[in-house]
């Protein structure tokens, strides 16, 4: 009997290996499912399948962090600056040459005390990316809670202007984690897998309606 049994734990353990290398492949996330798991450091609360963002917390943002890129491609580099203000108050400021803009030009109440520092369990993204393919890419400004109840995502087109070069082309408003599909913005909501869809053209922010633009 004794010899039995342990040839049976044999066999089971030689076929652990098979069935735990099954069970890792049914266990891969896709984008769409794997969007509720994060924020994570390399792919933040706003996924654009790139690495053209920062990432800033409740627990880091005396850390002051810059993004830097040609945005509107004109040759000159403009940066983002996102950190804490001093004595109080939380700054994301956009930089075009000599002139600073302010970011957060949207209703963050839900994100910000009434002195402006950044709520527990609150992230802030900072990204860039060419949402309408004309060589240019769009600034998004993205504001979330840790659970992903509350998101919001604002776009700013980039213009060769002095005072006013970061405009404010709309904000979506939506819950849980956003993403890019085909260069539309996906947003979904709820827990019956329903999502909104965005597309942003020619600085215009677009909704679908019952899919239809």
């Amino acid at each position: 009997m004794r010899t039995i049994r342990l040839s049976v734990l044999f066999i089971v353990l030689l076929l652990i290996p098979f069935f735990s290398k099954d069970a890792a492949k049914g266990c891969t996330l896709s984008v769409k499912e794997e969007i509720h798991t994060y924020p994570q450091e390399n792919k933040g609360i706003f996924v654009l399948g790139n690495n053209h963002f920062i990432l800033s917390s409740w627990k880091d943002i005396y850390e002051e962090k810059t993004l830097y890129a040609d945005f509107d491609k004109d040759g000159e580099k403009e940066t983002i600056i996102v950190g804490a203000d001093h004595p109080n108050g939380t700054r994301v400021v956009g930089m075009k040459g000599k002139y600073g803009v302010d970011l957060l030009q949207f209703n963050t109440e839900d994100f910000f005390d009434a002195e402006g520092n950044i709520n527990k369990n609150c992230f802030i993204q900072t990204s860039y990316f060419d949402l309408d393919n004309d060589g240019k890419d769009e600034v998004l400004i993205s504001l979330s809670d840790k659970t992903m109840g509350v998101m919001k995502t604002a776009i700013y087109r980039v213009r060769n202007a002095e005072e006013a070069s970061f405009k404010l082309v709309g904000v979506i408003d939506e819950q849980y984690k956003m993403y890019l599909e085909d260069n539309h913005i996906i947003v979904p909501y709820g827990s019956q897998g329903l999502f909104g869809e965005y597309m942003y053209d020619k600085g215009i922010l677009f909704e679908a309606i019952h899919g239809e633009w």
